[in-house]
């Protein structure tokens, strides 16, 4: 009893320390599960953007090519009417 008595400054640190420990590694295990999500976020709004860019690219194509014939249809008609 005298040992506790004697002690018991030290025994309440050490299970304080411990405590803080575990909620520690808590911490630490949420944070590796966001950084693996927000990787995985990442990952998929790249390949998103990716995607879209790649669409909007093959709409100016056609755009570009549209214009190109409308462009030659103007032309024409000018030849006709001079």
């Amino acid at each position: 009893m005298d040992l506790v008595k004697e002690f018991w400054g030290i025994l309440v640190a050490a299970v304080g320390a411990v405590a803080w420990l575990i909620r520690l590694e808590q911490k630490i295990a949420l944070n590796a599960a966001s950084i693996t999500y927000l990787q995985q976020q990442r990952h998929d709004d790249l390949m998103a953007a990716r995607e879209a860019r790649k669409e909007t690219t093959e709409a100016l194509g056609h755009m570009r090519e549209e214009l190109g014939e409308i462009r030659r249809d103007i032309k024409e008609l000018l030849k006709r009417d001079a």
